[in-house]
């Protein structure tokens, strides 16, 4: 019920969210979307539209779905409920541009449990701010399971199973409605974003969200498929806050993986030169983030050359910011060079 008092709803989450009762639904329901997760999902679709619902299920939820699983249907049963609530949005009563909803430790029947605000004022100084800010925005389901995603992926050397599964459905969900935008029917000076504050906008935002934060404990492997997925949403517009997490994922990646990003994917995509005016921007603040590494770099790698090649013709753009990252890029590059004594090297790796 809508109704039902917060201590009662936190008990009835984490009755429902029992590992015995998610063991006997992997057993009894192989291959199938079980009676528990249908609860799961129907709850989280009740919490869009009745406060503290939610909240109420998030932490029993993550207990029992952040367990490490050795089964391949509880991963990929895990990560399409996580993928859910990443891009959850809880709801929350409305005062004109503020919002209201009760405190994270409220109604919780042991004040001096695990689950009380007690608990959270003898883990840190700044519980009582940290609960307070949270009671006023429906960010607080997202926030927690990515926090717990995170802490998982940072507690393994090789990234978990479950954040790959959780990541490739991330990208298909924002490819998905990317296609759709593209795709509609419209003439054609259709615009290729979302309306500012849509619901399409809010969700392309939780999602690269997500993205940015998993993404950035990708692996090798992982990163084969994250790299040409992120680099296909560089090549349309995105509204600037959403544009601002492609880019910083773009950074982290690159950086880390340039024999898979720098020559087959950077270069190649700013050799497109009547790209938009932002992706062409995008692409050199990436460029640019990798030659302020190399300028500290003890040596110049040898596929910094092509990278050099495919922005030198920006340094001339009509745009203004385009051709000043561009050359603020480039100059620290070639200074750092000149000071090494690299700069016969650059040009040598250019030629061949």
């Amino acid at each position: 019920s809508v109704f039902m008092p917060r201590g009662c709803m936190l008990e009835l989450a984490a009755a429902l969210c029992d590992p015995r009762l998610r063991a006997a639904e992997l057993r009894l329901f192989a291959g199938e979307t079980g009676p528990l997760s249908m609860a799961v999902g129907e709850l989280l679709s009740l919490g869009e539209v009745a406060t503290n619902v939610s909240r109420s299920l998030t932490v029993p939820l993550l207990a029992l779905l952040l367990k490490e699983s050795e089964s391949a249907e509880a991963t990929a049963s895990a990560a399409d409920i996580l993928t859910t609530m990443l891009t959850h949005s809880e709801y929350t009563i409305k005062d004109g541009a503020l919002s209201h909803s009760s405190q994270p430790c409220s109604g919780a029947l042991d004040a001096e449990g695990p689950g009380g605000a007690r608990s959270l004022t003898a883990i840190s100084s700044d519980a009582q701010a940290i609960s307070h800010k949270f009671g006023s925005t429906p960010g607080l389901p997202r926030v927690l399971a990515l926090a717990g995603l995170d802490g998982v992926a940072q507690g393994s050397k090789e990234t978990p199973a479950l954040l790959c599964q959780v990541i490739s459905r991330i990208m298909a969900m924002l490819r998905k409605e990317l296609e759709v935008l593209l795709k509609r029917p419209a003439g054609p000076n259709k615009p290729l974003t979302p309306m500012p504050l849509s619901p399409l906008h809010r969700l392309q935002l939780r999602g690269w969200q997500a993205a940015l934060v998993l993404g950035c404990h990708a692996d090798r492997k992982t990163a084969e498929t994250l790299l040409p997925e992120l680099f296909w949403h560089l090549q349309t517009p995105h509204l600037p806050d959403v544009r601002d997490y492609q880019e910083l994922l773009g950074c982290v990646l690159c950086d880390r993986f340039q024999d898979l990003a720098v020559e087959p994917l950077l270069a190649k995509a700013l050799g497109t030169y009547d790209a938009n005016t932002q992706v062409t921007a995008s692409l050199l603040v990436i460029s640019t983030f990798l030659f302020r590494n190399w300028s500290t770099a003890s040596t110049v790698p040898a596929h910094a050359a092509a990278l050099v090649k495919a922005v030198i013709p920006y340094l001339g753009h009509n745009s203004a910011y385009v051709r000043g990252i561009g050359s603020w890029g480039f100059f620290e590059l070639v200074s750092a060079a000149k000071a090494a004594r690299d700069v016969e090297k650059l040009a040598e790796s250019e030629e061949s």
